[in-house]
């Protein structure tokens, strides 16, 4: 989540990967897009992106707007009078990257832990509203991934945590949970279901009380 980000909902991003084979099947890595072509000129492209372009658009939890085409005409402008209605299914509550002092304090707390077990075996046992929407989303997107196949966070990626500029709050967070969780996701599934039952996903900070971390 960047600095500037207003919600989590609108901070994916699509990157195309040219791959070339050898003769022995070995792959070289050519080039990476940040900004992949999606246009189809050939029966084989229409099969690989529209595929790529439905998965893209489910991992990403897109919310279809309430207003919709009356005709079948494929261009459509929306209704004036509905611009501003939500999203159908769509509560800006669960993409609210602002946190309390209090969830920021624990954000600060673990960052500044230095032992890989201190967080694994802590960082889960009190789980705040911001924790509850950062792992349902995280969960969400697992059960959406279709074609896609996850490479992190998973239980083993924390060893490119020495890559990185600095620790991360979620990225500690995520990792605890896929340490937990990666071998029985139903147990997981049914503690954030209880928590989401008691609405904590849905307490959010009010902007006198609130921080935005970039992660």
């Amino acid at each position: 989540m960047h600095v500037f980000n207003s919600s989590r909902y609108n901070a994916y991003e699509l990157f195309g990967f040219d791959v070339l084979l050898d003769n022995n099947l070995r792959p070289w890595l050519l080039e990476v897009n940040v900004s992949p072509s999606l246009h189809s000129s050939s029966a084989l492209d229409k099969i690989v992106k529209a595929n790529l372009v439905q998965d893209t658009l489910n991992i990403a939890g897109f919310h279809v707007p309430i207003s919709r085409p009356t005709s079948n005409s494929q261009s459509f402008t929306p209704d004036p009078t509905e611009e501003r209605q939500p999203l159908l299914y769509h509560d800006n509550r669960i993409y609210n990257p602002n946190i309390t002092n209090t969830e920021r304090h624990k954000h600060f707390t673990y960052i500044c832990k230095t032992g890989r077990k201190e967080y694994v075996d802590r960082i889960l046992k009190e789980l705040n509203p911001d924790d509850v929407r950062c792992l349902i989303i995280h969960e969400d997107e697992q059960a959406r991934t279709g074609g896609y196949r996850k490479i992190f966070p998973t239980h083993e990626t924390f060893k490119y945590f020495k890559f990185f500029e600095k620790k991360r709050y979620y990225n500690l967070l995520l990792d605890a949970w896929e340490t937990k969780y990666h071998k029985n996701r139903a147990q997981g599934l049914q503690i954030l279901q209880k928590l989401c039952h008691e609405c904590v996903h849905l307490k959010v900070s009010q902007k006198g009380d609130a921080a935005q971390l970039c992660v």
